[in-house]
């Protein structure tokens, strides 16, 4: 059964109000920091906090500035700028995954393929957790490729030849 909202190809960018809202914090540290050091006068902490912003601001601007897709998926893989390419004949255990760290949510895309084991954060990007998970049964369906678990998939835990 093909689901016709979906697209041949999905291509996933980062996220712009993610981007905007990281514009916003750094702007807010730097104003910070010049606070600090027109009201208290103290300039070294002031400076910290300024130059803090700055790198913020400057690791924001990259961001804004990258237009490249971050991961893309149709019915003959994935691609992701941390792996490169593989088709769907290569990866197993493919799964979106959501883990507390402190009091923030981390949204990880993983999966197992030759390379290894790929677990690339998702948080940043223009997708949820739940849309992703429909997009990688579909493409798999999509593909003709049965999904693989198998948690010796790479050969991990195979018992030791004797």
């Amino acid at each position: 059964m093909d689901d016709y909202s979906i697209p041949e190809e999905t291509r996933i960018f980062y996220s712009k109000t993610s981007t905007l809202i990281g514009f916003g914090g750094s702007i807010s540290v730097i104003l910070l920091g010049v606070f600090i050091a027109v009201d208290t006068h103290e300039y070294i902490g002031s400076s910290i906090t300024s130059v803090f912003g700055i790198v913020l601001l400057w690791f924001t601007f990259r961001r804004f500035k990258n237009k490249a897709p971050q991961v893309i998926i149709n019915k003959l893989g994935i691609e992701t700028v941390a792996a490169g390419f593989y088709p769907w004949t290569e990866i197993g255990n493919e799964i979106v995954t959501r883990e507390m760290r402190d009091k923030a949510e981390r949204v990880c895309l993983e999966y197992d393929c030759p390379s290894g084991h790929e677990e690339f954060d998702i948080g940043d990007l223009d997708i949820n957790a739940d849309d992703l998970a429909v997009l990688l049964v579909t493409y798999r369906e999509w593909s003709g490729k049965k999904y693989k678990y198998d948690k010796n998939y790479l050969g991990l835990n195979k018992p030791a030849d004797h």
